[in-house]
């Protein structure tokens, strides 16, 4: 075990720990337990406290029987009992027994008062915790389910923890939300959506890698799960891991009784609804009103009881689920007129408004193509390429203008099947050998398999996803006396999965197009995690304390060939001028060759949308990608290189460790104070065969240097350097493991009276995380490990960027990049390569939140309880996006900086001037650009800056970077100095740092009805405000998924507050309501008590319940079509004039977000200058709206046989709700179809029948 850690000092340290929590001390009590508790006070007839009354509690279900002594003040408590169905008994001298029923809970103390009298005979009295609707113990919010209630409520994807969703301040976009582009789903409270925290029985059932919202590793089934309770905010010490919502799942046990059931859920194509871009396509290709096929069938059995009474008991669950279910796929494709050679572009008469679309024909095409052939690049003649018209015609003709530019790429719109089956399997045994113990042991195996949808119809599928995923626990609950309990567990899960898709070559990539064909490849992932916790809970008069530790061992697996490719991409940005084409006199430029101007400029209007298309229809092909995967030898000398497509395994491990304190202290039957502090260790993770590099030097420093220096006029640009490093090699870790997170945290809850209680509380929490900061650096940005080149921006410009010949033919890589068989360490990434790739910030500090609340709760009659509530969260060192090679803000010595004087001249720019007055910064800086007559400025300006407007990184990448400054590639000339803002290696380094804050407010207002009376309502409205610097999860890297990853990168590096914004997720209002309702009619009830058998069988005793989602609108940005701050991300548009949003349709039928046509709405809006990040999330699109429903209805067939119905409806109104993911929003500024949304964020309504048999 001691050889899992080994990092020197480091080492010594985590083993004195494990050693003290693990060993010395006798139990310690793990956070987030499975288990409930008791409490309260015993009472004569006149109020006087009882003292050495007896209570005994009695679980006639598993036979458990405990006792205690009421204290000197006629208290009592039972600790860390199993949630189940409790007769309290409390018996004492002089007075007649009494006894009451209680249904406990999961993490929901119960508190239960007796006032004894003296006649002869006792009583009974239902009590039910779920009735118990004031919290007079912490200032916890949250909420708890039973198995009732979960079987009750209408789950359109069976998935347990979703019912997290149902709680106040919870952002939920959808079962079917793409949670791998959007981490917006899942935030509780301001906290971001991956700090949440599922625990199975106690025990870690998280994704360690991807940190999904409402996401067991292990698959819970509705059946299999005995408890619920979430924990929304202020958690007490006792529980931790993450900072987000704390989730609890119980699985059902065995009891005295035998019980089990069979059952078969339904959801057949004829009840589906359409999805609106599957009816819109139908409506435009003249097809009928069709929607995709939709056929589920989930089916199951579980049986429990009894093997030995009162001693041995066991469960199991088996449930299937089949799918034959079609998604909705949208890509973008060539609209007809593209695929027959033809571009068409809105021109502009003045250059300023938009005037008619012009069409240019192939021959029109070739005259404004003439160099090409004379540099060897389009031996088939200038013009349209026939390679890619070849292409072309494979791919289906648009339609729809969803995506595009909605004159030469549309949006084809199908529905793909997509078919899965899914497998779970459950068993569970405990066994109570004595009073004093009871064991469990749980395993848990799941074999999904699920085939990716299509790229195009007629494909195969995109991948072929397999998921064996296992898991078992066990445990041992030991009453060592009354009032001292200790709980020992042990959890082991191997996550494990194979994604293998069907493309095994290097190819070209087709950016701002669909690919022809599923970009997938392959990835098999293991991710083991022991989880060891021991529990002691101890009441000592009016204290409970509780200490407690949790250790996880966590192993991440990979074993891939998705990043073993080279390749080539048509990223029409890459060509000199950031990709400008339009309005700049050169080739392709409709107006250098008598043709109308494009609308309107170089990056405004239309032009951004003409660039791509033009650049498309030549095949430019200006970017040519190389991996060398190497894989570094024992003695960390040298490296040897991997096949071209091998499957690279690592294998990252990390050890964490959280102990606690606190005590609970009643200080009064009204007053009770909670209070301890949460310690959290976090190794970081390592790569356990050494197969792991990281810059030689502080990076941290490195960064923080270069903008020092930037003040001070001394430019600073070393070049980085990588080895082999990592504990397992006895260097040092990516960075260094924080030993001070330590949390403290305190609350109140003040009984005022029996109906009202008051609640606060303050704590501090601490995130989880590591492992998707290893996950992306690892894949983008080990140099020497994993090596990414690729041709510099700017390198070739129309005329001799090399062109699309074949979907395989890649282009060579410009002289000095490929890299060898075989290399030395350390190793330095290319000097020419001017790369934008990943980075790691190895100065991370643990991000944590400060949370704080207050509530009232008061009972208002009808048994309803009402409560309101402030939440507070203000979040430090949060991770953000921070791109540490960001060209510099250099100052010219006398205190004028680079963003100051390059504003001003593109405020020049704006106003159309052609004579600008002198920017001593640039006099200074660039003398040697003064010349002909005119100063350094205007030869910038005249030359360069005012073809860059809006590209302002170009236009400075034109001045320092060599060799573009030259001439003959764009530039007016080199200075005796380059590289003066630009490093020369990197143009763009994003990298996790925790620089980061945020702050949540919010107030909210729940009313509550437990189920009484054949009425279970919970209903809430949160109204609130999140700002933050960026809400991105940390499996979001910028880099990964083609760039689709991040909505809320920093855009100034040295300036990260200018990204403060609303958060991505947030939602001023947020309704939530969730009701299950024992309709009065049928026998025995208010209506139709008349009712025979028969008709009662058809009318009677009918179950409503449903669930209610509605939330204000979700945030988003429109986005420059330029760089003006950042090389690698754009920065958002500024408002000068009133922008409105109002979803309708366009003209062409497309739901569009603005409320005026984008061309109007366009002129409100303004290009950032240099060193502006823009306006983050100033607009407002559709929220989440969606009812779901279901009747049912229970036929006793005879004593303890049932068959129950039910009809469950999904999005019970069919209603819309679109999606701003700026995936399938298009905010690209300039664009056609600006505004346009291209995927829904609900999903068409569906229906489900389901038949129960009970025994």
């Amino acid at each position: 075990m001691f050889a899992l850690f080994s990092e020197g000092i480091v080492t010594k340290k985590f083993l004195a720990l494990a050693f003290v929590f693990l060993l010395a001390v006798p139990g310690l009590l793990y956070a987030q337990t499975a288990t409930t508790s008791l409490r309260g006070t015993v009472k004569d007839s006149t109020g006087a406290l009882v003292p050495g009354a007896k209570v005994t509690i009695l679980s006639a279900r598993t036979g458990l029987t405990k006792s205690t002594i009421s204290d000197g003040e006629g208290g009592y408590q039972f600790l860390q009992l199993d949630p189940a169905r409790f007769t309290i008994t409390v018996s004492s001298s002089g007075f007649a027994d009494q006894s009451k029923i209680a249904e406990l809970l999961v993490n929901q103390p119960a508190t239960v008062n007796f006032t004894l009298s003296v006649n002869a005979s006792s009583e009974t009295v239902n009590v039910s915790a779920e009735t118990e609707t004031l919290n007079t113990t912490d200032a916890t919010l949250g909420n708890a389910f039973n198995n009732v209630t979960i079987q009750a409520l209408p789950s359109e994807g069976r998935n347990v923890p979703e019912l997290l969703a149902l709680q106040p301040g919870v952002v939920y976009l959808g079962h079917d939300n793409n949670q791998a582009v959007d981490s917006r789903s899942g935030s509780v409270n301001g906290g971001r959506s991956d700090q949440g925290d599922v625990t199975m029985d106690g025990l870690d059932d998280n994704d360690q890698t991807q940190g999904y919202a409402f996401t067991g590793v292990l698959r819970e089934t509705l059946d299999s799960v005995e408890e619920f309770r979430v924990t929304t905010s202020n958690s007490n010490a006792t529980e931790g891991r993450s900072s987000g919502a704390q989730v609890t799942l119980v699985t059902k046990s065995g009891t005295n009784n035998y019980h089990g059931t069979l059952y078969e859920y339904h959801r057949p194509t004829f009840t589906v609804a359409n999805d609106w871009f599957n009816k819109q396509a139908q409506f435009v290709s003249g097809q009928p009103n069709i929607p995709g096929k939709l056929i589920r069938n989930t089916f199951g059995a579980d049986v429990g009881g009894y093997i030995i009474k009162d001693k041995l008991f066991f469960f199991g669950n088996y449930e299937g689920q089949r799918t034959a279910e079609n998604v909705q796929q949208t890509q973008t494709v060539p609209t007809a007129s593209f695929k027959a050679g033809e571009l068409i572009y809105q021109s502009s008469p003045d250059g300023v408004n938009a005037g008619p679309n012009v069409t240019l024909t192939p021959s029109q095409i070739a005259t404004m193509d003439p160099n090409c052939a004379g540099n060897g690049t389009c031996p088939w003649g200038g013009g349209d390429n026939p390679n890619i018209l070849s292409e072309f015609a494979n791919y289906p003709t648009a339609n729809g203008t969803a995506l595009g530019d909605g004159l030469n790429f549309g949006s084809y719109s199908f529905s793909s099947p997509s078919p899965a089956s899914l497998n779970t399997s459950i068993v569970r045994l405990d066994y109570r050998p004595t009073q004093a113990h009871l064991l469990f042991v749980r395993g848990n195996l799941q074999k999904d398999t699920t085939d990716g949808p299509l790229q195009f119809p007629g494909q195969p599928p995109s991948y072929f996803l397999v998921d064996n995923t296992k898991g078992i626990a066990a445990g041992d609950t030991w009453t060592i006396t009354p009032t001292m309990v200790n709980d020992v567990r042990y959890g082991y899960i191997r996550q494990g999965y194979s994604n293998l898709g069907t493309l095994n070559s290097d190819v070209v990539y087709f950016r701002f197009i669909s690919q022809p064909v599923a970009q997938n490849r392959g990835l098999i992932v293991h991710v083991p995690v022991h989880n060891f916790v021991d529990n002691l809970s101890w009441n000592k008069n009016k204290h409970t304390f509780g200490f407690g530790a949790n250790w996880r061992i966590i192993h991440n697996s990979r074993n891939t060939n998705q990043n073993s490719f080279s390749g080539a991409t048509t990223n029409e940005y890459w060509i000199q001028g950031g990709g400008a084409i339009a309005n700049t006199g050169g080739s392709l430029d409709p107006s250098a060759f008598g043709y109308p101007a494009v609308c309107c400029g170089p990056y405004s209007g239309f032009s951004n949308s003409y660039n791509i298309a033009a650049a498309m229809m030549v095949g430019l092909v200006p970017q040519t990608n190389g991996q060398y995967n190497y894989n570094v030898s024992g003695s960390g000398q040298n490296g040897t290189l991997y096949p071209d497509g091998a499957f690279i395994k690592h294998d990252y491990k990390a050890n964490e460790m959280e102990y606690y304190l606190q005590d609970s202290w009643r200080v009064s039957p009204k007053l009770t104070l909670t209070y301890g502090i949460r310690h959290s260790f976090l190794q970081t993770p390592y790569e356990v065969n050494g197969q792991q590099v990281a810059p030689t030097i502080d990076v941290h420093n490195w960064f923080k240097q270069r903008a020092e220096n930037a003040v001070a006029g001394v430019p600073y640009e070393p070049n980085l350097v990588f080895a082999p490093g990592g504990q397992s090699r006895g260097g040092k870790p990516y960075w260094p493991m924080q030993w001070g997170n330590v949390a403290p945290r305190v609350a109140f809850a003040y009984a005022a009276n029996a109906t009202t209680s008051i609640r606060g509380g303050f704590g501090i929490y601490y995130d989880h995380f590591g492992q998707g900061i290893v996950d992306s650096f690892d894949q983008y940005g080990s140099f020497g490990l994993t090596t990414s080149v690729s041709t510099p921006a700017s390198y070739y410009s129309i005329d001799n960027s090399p062109r699309y010949s074949g979907y395989s033919n890649i282009p060579a890589l410009p002289p000095g990049l490929a890299q060898p068989s075989s290399i030395a360490y350390p190793y330095m990434p290319p000097t020419s390569a001017f790369a934008i790739t990943w980075g790691i910030d190895d100065h991370i500090k643990t991000p944590y939140s400060e949370a704080i609340d207050f509530s009232i709760q008061k009972e208002v009659g009808g048994g309803f309880t009402f409560e309101t509530a402030y939440v507070g969260r203000f979040g430090k060192h949060l991770l953000q996006q921070l791109d540490l090679a960001e060209p510099v803000d250099l100052t010219d010595g006398s205190g004028v900086d680079y963003f100051r004087a390059a504003t001003q001249l593109s405020k020049d720019v704006d106003q159309g001037l052609t004579n600008v007055p002198t920017i001593p910064y640039f006099e200074h800086l660039f003398p040697y650009l003064a010349g002909g007559g005119q100063s350094a400025t205007q030869n910038i300006y005249s030359n360069i800056w005012q073809y860059y407007r809006g590209n302002e990184t170009t236009a400075l990448q034109l001045l320092d970077v060599y060799p573009n400054c030259l001439p003959a590639n764009g530039g007016i000339g080199c200075g005796p100095q380059s590289f003066r803002y630009y490093q020369q290696q990197f143009s763009s380094l994003y990298a996790w740092s925790s620089i980061g804050t945020s702050s949540y407010n919010a107030v909210q207002f729940i009313l509550n009805h437990p189920s009484t009376h054949g009425l279970e309502l919970n209903l809430s409205y949160t109204f609130s405000k999140s700002l933050d610097l960026g809400s991105d999860a940390e499996r979001m890297s910028e880099i990964a998924g083609n760039g689709m990853g991040g909505f809320s990168e920093i855009i100034n590096s040295f300036q990260p507050k200018l990204n403060k914004g609303v958060s991505d997720f947030d939602t001023a209002n947020n309704v939530t309501a969730n009701w299950v309702y024992l309709l009065p009619v049928g026998k025995g009830m208010r209506y139709g008590g008349g009712l025979d058998r028969l008709e009662n069988g058809i009318l009677g005793n009918w179950q409503w319940s449903g669930l209610y989602r509605w939330t204000s609108g979700l945030p988003f940005s429109v986005f420059a079509p330029g760089w003006a701050t950042n090389y690698q991300q754009e920065s958002a548009m500024v408002e000068t004039g009133p922008v409105l949003t109002h979803r309708h349709r366009d003209a062409n039928g497309n739901p569009q977000v603005f409320q005026q046509d984008p061309s109007v709405s366009q002129l409100n809006l303004r290009l950032p200058y240099p060193g502006e990040a823009g306006q983050r999330n100033p607009f407002r699109g559709d929220g989440y709206f969606s009812i779901d429903s279901g009747l049912a209805k229970t036929w006793p067939i005879k004593e303890s046989q049932s068959i129950r119905f039910d009809w469950e409806v999904f999005n019970v109104t069919n209603s819309v709700r679109f999606d701003t993911n700026p995936s399938y929003l298009n905010t690209q500024y300039g664009s056609g179809t600006l505004g346009v949304y291209s995927a829904t964020l609900s999903q068409p309504r569906k229906m489900q029948f389901s038949l129960r048999y009970s025994f």
